[in-house]
């Protein structure tokens, strides 16, 4: 009975110890690019009190007193240098592209445009009426971005004012966001307290940090990074004071690869055809391998790996299409996909082990080459089936068996591939063995694990055996259920 007992409490003390990893976790996830290590601060008083929104660029510091209709100029180390009177009516923050000043202005409705040399006013636009209780304002440079504080919407525009969309920030805001800064991958949101949210530029929500943990900073209602986003400025309502914090910088470029020459849908006639690939982003793999897909029928050309040790994160790359082993003519796409060591996690908590990650596809799926060589026949379609059927089944002409077959799976094929190719040489298993084995090899996750598999057997054809019992038993599957639906089946 007691050593039951200790079995229950030592489980719901298991259960607790996860909880509280998993609790501690989702507090401490917050902000990947923030660090929140504190930096430094300063006064902004005695010639700034009540300071709300705030812009970082190059050595200086502009902070918006929207109350007074002033706004007041710093260097970034805290020494005063003057004031300016915007030509807006309450300017509630502030942005910069690094040539001009953006003032999102509440009670106009509109964002005014200035110098940043001499801040003189040189134009404005009004927002989108929906966004008519605005607050914070944002920009990468591209695009704006203002808040609204009614709506809990992020509304983003073109530099010249045209509306372009909005994301929803309801589930981390009530009509208490403030001030707002951004550069080309991200966007940070205070709430005029001691809340900062993270968001990519798509709507993304990404985590939180709590600055008054690291930094003493509790009524943020300004926020900017500087021009490499390495620190944040973060503007005190209450203390009259700018906290400095750390910042990690810019989201490096996703892992990408991309057809350069010829351009796409080049005619290909001779396959010794030197082709130009670029690729960025591949600074957490390791390897980098390149193939081409026919996309209608799933199948793939050999592929060729490239070491990132070697080429580099990010770079162009020559190859020749003699290396692929492109054996039918018809229009093959780019595919490139990377790999690198890492823990494999299931359902998010549970770690399966540790092996190779392998990326999605790089590539856009908008690059192609159209093989046409002389002397190869075209990727197998399914108007070819009465011709191949003749010349490859042991029969002298098709079954009544075969073209009920035929006749059933033709329309699900019509759209998503051809069923040709899925039952080319099925009668010959050597044969289909052969055919799936290469279409398999071909593919770079198979490819890589088929080797490792014949190392660890010790070069005993464990793969050869499981791909003929597979291509065996769905063979026997199609049969019994064509057999059981439609009647009348046998040999002509």
């Amino acid at each position: 009975m007691t050593r039951n007992i200790k079995k229950i409490y030592f489980f719901w003390a298991l259960i607790a110890l996860v909880a509280v990893f998993w609790g501690v976790g989702g507090i401490l996830t917050p902000i990947e690019a923030i660090e929140g290590d504190y930096i430094d601060e300063w006064a902004t008083s005695p010639q700034c009190i009540d300071a709300k929104g705030i812009v970082v660029f190059g050595s200086t510091v502009e902070l918006t007193q929207p109350w007074n209709h002033k706004a007041f100029t710093f260097t970034t180390g805290g020494d005063y240098v003057g004031e300016w009177y915007p030509a807006s009516s309450r300017q509630n923050d502030f942005a910069t592209d690094g040539t001009y000043i953006y003032a999102v202005d509440g009670d106009t409705d509109k964002v005014y445009r200035y110098s940043t040399d001499d801040h003189n006013y040189i134009d404005s636009w009004a927002l989108d009426a929906q966004n008519a209780d605005a607050w914070g304002i944002a920009t990468d440079g591209v695009s704006i971005w203002v808040n609204d504080q009614i709506d809990d919407l992020v509304y983003r525009y073109e530099l010249d004012g045209t509306l372009l969309d909005s994301f929803d920030i309801s589930g981390e805001f009530s009509g208490e966001q403030a001030g707002m800064t951004a550069n080309s991958t991200y966007i940070y949101i205070t709430n005029q307290t001691n809340f900062i949210a993270k968001y990519k530029t798509d709507g993304t929500y990404l985590g939180s940090i709590d600055p008054s943990l690291v930094s003493g900073a509790s009524d943020v209602m300004g926020l900017s990074l500087n021009d490499d986003s390495s620190r944040l400025y973060l503007a005190d309502y209450i203390d009259d004071k700018v906290y400095i914090l750390e910042a990690g910088g810019e989201l490096p470029p996703s892992a990408s690869v991309w057809g350069v020459d010829p351009e796409s849908e080049t005619d290909i006639t001779d396959l010794d055809t030197i082709i130009t690939i670029g690729y960025e982003g591949l600074a957490d793999y390791e390897s980098l391998y390149i193939t081409f897909r026919h996309p209608t029928t799933g199948l793939f050309t050999d592929a060729k790996k490239y070491e990132v040790d070697e080429i580099g994160e990010s770079g162009e790359l020559e190859i020749n299409l003699q290396d692929f082993n492109i054996e039918k003519n018809g229009n093959w796409y780019l595919h490139a996909v990377a790999v690198k060591e890492g823990y494999q996690i299931e359902q998010g908590m549970f770690l399966s082990g540790y092996g190779w990650v392998w990326s999605d596809d790089l590539t856009d799926g908008e690059y192609y080459l159209d093989i046409n060589i002389e002397g190869f026949d075209d990727i197998f379609a399914m108007s070819d089936f009465n011709s191949w059927y003749n010349e490859n089944s042991k029969f002298d002409e098709p079954t009544a068996m075969f073209s009920a077959i035929a006749g059933f799976f033709q329309p699900i094929y019509s759209t998503v591939g051809e069923f040709g190719s899925r039952i080319e040489n099925y009668f010959d298993k050597n044969t289909a063995y052969s055919k799936g084995y290469e279409i398999g090899k071909a593919i770079p996750v198979f490819s890589y694990y088929l080797e490792q598999v014949a190392v660890f057997m010790g070069g005993f054809p464990l793969m050869n055996w499981l791909l003929i019992i597979i291509l065996i038993l769905v063979g026997i599957f199609i049969f019994r259920v064509i057999l059981k639906f439609i009647p009348g089946l046998g040999g002509s």
